[in-house]
């Protein structure tokens, strides 16, 4: 089952941008790479797999990474698309005392 999924390729190489629920990755516990290729991922980013590893996202969509996203253990983290403003979504504001 899912349990035992390690990688995970998911592509679209036509002119529609298919929706993927994070939910999907839920119960996933050894996924170690992920690669996704014009998907756009919906929902809330904390059923987003903590084991990730390698990260490969390229999307139209992606601007920056949402906060809510966990990367702790990511060793590769692969953001290769010309739309991605910043890395992280929310705006640094305020003193850097």
């Amino acid at each position: 089952g899912t349990k035992k999924i390690e990688a995970i390729n998911l592509s679209c190489e036509k002119h529609s941008t298919p929706n993927v629920d994070v939910k999907s990755f839920a119960g996933m516990s050894k996924l170690k790479m992920l690669q996704l290729y014009k998907v756009r991922l919906e929902d809330e980013y904390r059923d987003f797999p903590r084991t990730l590893r390698w990260l490969s996202w390229n999307s139209k969509d992606l601007h920056c990474l949402p906060d809510e996203l966990s990367l702790e253990d990511i060793v590769v983290l692969d953001l290769c698309w010309p739309s991605m403003d910043q890395v992280w979504c929310h705006k640094i504001s305020g003193s850097t005392k």
